[in-house]
């Protein structure tokens, strides 16, 4: 008896003992919040009229939903201040677009990694190019303070001692970006991804030459993090990788950004102020008629006519939106040179192959496949489709479609399907350059600004 009053005794503290503390994932799914540390841009997260908006964003609320809590962002000013923050337990991890560095190692734990990027030098179009290290000496060369590109010029400095640079503690990559854009600085040096979407609207940065070594994004976690949080991190982007979200995320954001072209990319920016403003009105109407982005509908219709009204192609089709007479008979178009008729008609006939596309296409690839169909028809795209069913692809995926497409004007391919031969390639561009035409599109012109808003006098038709 008075060995099992003892045993009862002290069972309570032996319980206490054993009890193992709970995990961080344990702890996060508790609170019904994960909170994470990133800096505005755009490659990360960002703030528009239609609510926020990002690669790292679009990540980060797929990875709340996966734990089944609320996603709580806060923004810091650099990775420098980041690190600290992520110390102290602030956040639960940091996810901005971040190089994994070996000095970086030494304050915080990584994912693995989930997308690779180029450093590429940049300098302005008209200056003399950099295409070595030899030929920074005695440029003015601004960094990040703290950044791996600072750490990187000091490597490259032991081999080049002349060579010299400034490092700035209050301008991100982005800013020292807009720097050279505007002739204050000479050369900065910036990650691949970043580039690609910054010159869709400063097209005079130039790359110089690229580094050889790839670098790689991840999400940092604190050092004294356990491994729960990290392996579901994980788990979560390995899972994101093997059904191809992760590509199709990546596709969504960089793809067009990707296929940069200077001249396209130069007169569109300046037709948004000289011809916009004469057929806003009407894509605005056209849109809201159809429940469609009127930027997509813009951008739609400078690729095909570069919004002029009487423009004709080689092969006849007309207007603004480049009907041609059995797309106008269908849509009842009387006249395909009348600016309004040919945005409702336009407008109209994108509507009705977006609803057309097989229902388990989900956006934003709905929407791709809708453009592919406006320019080659809606029959090759569905051979387009077939053939990606064939090679094991999903057909529901524009990643996986585009190549099919391309495969439309090749013998081997075409002659096996219901429409026969496309030039699907030019499909393929096409789409392309309307995205990137609306990316530039969504960020000069809120959705739901109007033209007063805008300020901007609308001239007659």
């Amino acid at each position: 008896m008075l060995i099992i009053a003892v045993g009862l005794a002290v069972l309570p503290l032996f319980m206490v003992l054993d009890r193992s503390p709970a995990s961080d994932v344990a702890r996060i799914k508790e609170s019904g919040r994960l909170r994470v540390l990133t800096i505005e841009g755009p490659t990360t997260y960002y703030r528009t009229p239609d609510g926020p908006s990002g690669f790292e964003y679009d990540l980060l609320t797929a990875f709340a939903d996966n734990l089944g809590v609320d996603l709580k962002i806060e923004t810091t000013d650099s990775p420098a201040s980041m690190f600290p923050r992520l110390a102290r337990g602030d956040a639960h991890f940091a996810a901005a677009a971040l190089n994994i560095t070996e000095g970086r190692r030494r304050l915080v734990r990584f994912s693995e990694p989930y997308q690779s990027i180029r450093t590429q030098v940049v300098y302005r179009r008209g200056n003399t190019q950099p295409k070595t290290y030899g030929d920074l000496v005695g440029r003015d060369i601004a960094v990040p303070a703290g950044s791996p590109y600072s750490q990187l010029l000091n490597t490259v400095k032991v081999q080049l001692p002349e060579l010299a640079w400034t490092e700035s503690s209050s301008k991100t990559v982005e800013d020292l970006l807009v720097d050279v854009w505007e002739g204050n600085t000479e050369v900065t040096f910036s990650p691949s991804n970043l580039l690609a979407i910054v010159r869709q609207h400063h097209p005079d940065l130039m790359i110089g030459f690229s580094l050889e070594e790839t670098g790689e994004l991840a999400w940092a976690f604190p050092p004294d993090s356990d491994e729960s949080l990290i392996r579901s991190s994980n788990r979560f982007l390995a899972s994101l990788r093997e059904s191809g979200e992760l590509e199709r995320l990546i596709e969504r954001y960089y793809g067009a950004a990707t296929k940069f072209d200077y001249v396209n990319v130069k007169t569109f920016r300046q037709r948004i102020r000289s011809v916009l403003p004469r057929f806003e009105g009407l894509f605005r109407e056209a849109g809201a008629e159809h429940n469609l982005d009127w930027r997509l509908l813009a951008a739609l219709s400078y690729q095909e006519s570069y919004w002029k009204p009487g423009a004709v192609s080689p092969t006849g089709v007309e207007g603004l939106m480049q009907l041609t007479e059995a797309t106008a008979e269908f849509i009842e178009v009387d006249d395909r040179t009348d600016p309004r008729q040919s945005v409702l008609g336009g407008a109209r006939y994108l509507r009705n192959l977006h609803d057309r596309i097989h229902e388990d296409v989900t956006e934003p690839d709905r929407t791709w496949f809708a453009l592919a169909a406006y320019n080659v028809g809606l029959g090759h795209l569905l051979d387009a489709r077939e053939i990606a069913r064939q090679q094991g692809r999903d057909p529901d995926r524009w990643t996986n479609v585009k190549p099919a497409l391309e495969l439309l004007s090749e013998p081997e391919w075409y002659t096996k399907t219901e429409y026969g031969e496309a030039r699907g390639y030019e499909a393929v561009a096409y789409v392309t350059r309307i995205r990137s035409f609306y990316d530039i599109l969504t960020q000069l012109r809120p959705q739901s600004a109007t033209l007063k808003d805008l300020d901007i006098s609308v001239p007659a038709l």
